[in-house]
């Protein structure tokens, strides 16, 4: 069930978690030790409600709000969490914050590659294949390939797709300090001459941090095979370039992420670095580069060609 985060009764909501995977449903409380949700307030992101209720309970990590409104989102983001969606019979849609107990990050010196993700990021291949990244406001063609790669098991429902069209018309503001916006992009790695992206991610800049949401991969595998991975040091490489602290990855379960180099923090050690962060000036590098594409071969070759 749900419970009212700060309240003495239940809510008029509730969480039939069961029900809901049983019909298929996406449920990232699957994940979770799937104990009653509280429901979160905007009084309880204050630094000081944070410190007090939220940060030192390792044991809950899921949180609810049926308030789609992006103030609350970005003051989520800002406190740590990375906020999902799920679709419950009595209660529709929700809005599923998360603080990990422990999170993926990534630092650019402990990036690694396997040896045939080294073959793909070879200079040659990315020239020949013509492999330019994007970064972008104009969500909606990954907004598109997410739901055409996850199908009915994507968190992105229609709620959820609302809140992040208006979040990408512009950054909104989360505080008074000089990151306190979210700034949202689309990062799109396009390949011949064509303008649909092969993979790409959905996240967003806060201070000096990258978080990711989703990522996907174009249906034709076969066709462009570890493209996907292509995608992910060449946003690396870029983030690295233009100044950010380090990217936030999120939940530690996907193996990709330890394969790219990710190390798995602790609640307290991700907070310690997050806060810091997230009030530093969002880099200006990285946001000057919206809409260009920018050469993978060079970005991952020669380390200074083209633009960069």
């Amino acid at each position: 069930m749900i419970r009212r985060f700060g309240g003495k009764g239940k809510s008029r909501h509730s969480c039939p978690i069961l029900t809901a995977l049983s019909k298929g449903a996406y449920n990232p409380l699957a994940m979770s030790s799937q104990e009653p949700l509280l429901r979160i307030h905007p009084e309880f992101l204050t630094d000081a409600a944070l410190d007090r209720y939220i940060y030192p309970v390792m044991t809950r990590t899921y949180y609810w709000t049926d308030r789609w409104e992006g103030g609350i989102y970005v003051a989520l983001a800002r406190a740590g969490f990375i906020s999902v969606c799920s679709e419950f019979p009595e209660s529709g849609c929700l809005l599923l914050p998360q603080i990990h107990d422990r999170c993926a990050v990534l630092d650019w010196a402990d990036r690694k590659a396997s040896k045939s993700t080294l073959a793909a990021l070879r200079p040659e291949r990315l020239a020949r294949e013509r492999v330019r990244l994007r970064i972008t406001q104009k969500i909606e063609p990954v907004l598109d390939a997410l739901s055409e790669c996850w199908g009915e098991t994507s968190w992105f429902l229609p709620p959820y797709k609302a809140l992040m069209r208006d979040l990408a018309s512009g950054g909104i503001a989360g505080g008074a300090s000089p990151g306190s916006s979210l700034n949202l992009f689309a990062v799109e790695l396009l390949a011949g001459n064509g303008e649909r992206p092969v993979a790409g991610e959905l996240g967003y800049v806060i201070g000096s941090t990258w978080t990711s949401l989703s990522g996907f991969m174009h249906p034709d595998r076969a066709r462009w095979n570890n493209m996907g991975k292509v995608q992910l040091h060449a946003l690396a490489t870029l983030l690295e370039r233009t100044g950010f602290s380090f990217w936030n990855l999120g939940q530690p379960q996907m193996q990709y992420k330890l394969d790219l180099g990710a190390r798995i923090l602790g609640r307290d050690e991700f907070l310690a670095r997050w806060i810091p962060a997230r009030d530093d000036e969002p880099p200006a590098g990285f946001l000057a580069l919206a809409d260009r594409e920018i050469d993978c071969a060079g970005l991952l070759g020669d380390g200074r060609a083209g633009i960069l």
